[in-house]
């Protein structure tokens, strides 16, 4: 009987990494809250959403760019704009002076230690006999 590895278009690996993110995200935020304040909450709040619905999109775009069906170029260039947004929010709430870029950068490192944590906690995936 011949093996296939799993759809790889599954969810289950982008969720559990999705509630890595928000586990990490709501205890840096906790943690802000009681060392900096309401200023840090803000700050690492705003920094783990980012994280978080940037991780979406991340997958939302990977997807489309590794599709057998996709058209070329356009997801690259879908890549390159949630990169400018991205940046740009970021700068225009630096600028507006809502948040401190520290406490913002504390809650943004929310994305990289859910990423592992979720990966270490995803098992290996089964082969399925056809």
């Amino acid at each position: 009987m011949k093996k296939t590895p799993t759809d790889p278009d599954s969810d289950s690996g982008i969720s559990r990494v999705a509630w890595s993110v928000f586990a990490i995200g709501v205890g840096f935020t906790v943690v802000g809250g009681f060392v900096g304040g309401a200023r840090a909450v803000t700050s690492v709040g705003a920094g783990a959403a980012i994280a978080l619905s940037n991780l979406f999109v991340l997958a939302f775009l990977v997807r489309r760019l590794i599709s057998p069906s996709r058209p070329t170029g356009q997801w690259g260039a879908a890549v390159a704009l949630k990169l400018l947004v991205l940046l740009a929010g970021v700068f225009l709430l630096w600028k507006s002076g809502r948040v401190d870029v520290l406490s913002l950068i504390i809650g943004y490192v929310s994305l990289p230690l859910g990423i592992v944590v979720g990966q270490i906690a995803t098992p290996t995936p089964v082969e399925k006999e056809s």
